[in-house]
């Protein structure tokens, strides 16, 4: 299981990695908000994550959720409008 350390950057509370397999994501917040993910396979610039509603909408101070991007590595990037008080990735083993 991994860590993830948001860091306040502009607006936004930002935290990234790669991960080599569909995962379970656990993300506590200090107050609901706008939840954001973005995710590239190579090059530069991220692109938008196809993620459901609820989860972007961020009206939820707890999540626990499992995602597949379907092809791995893949780089990942979170955002949250509010402050992460705990964020923890766990890489499902096929």
């Amino acid at each position: 299981m991994a860590t993830l350390d948001f860091t306040k950057q502009g607006d936004w509370y930002v935290a990234e990695t790669t991960v080599n397999n569909d995962y379970s994501l656990h993300v506590e917040k200090e107050f609901e908000g706008f939840f954001y993910m973005e995710q590239k396979a190579a090059g530069e610039q991220f692109a938008n994550c196809d993620i459901p509603l609820p989860v972007m909408n961020g009206y939820w101070h707890v999540l626990d959720r499992v995602f597949a991007h379907g092809y791995y590595p893949m780089t990942v990037r979170f955002k949250s409008k509010y402050p992460v008080k705990i964020a923890e990735l766990n890489e499902i083993s096929e």
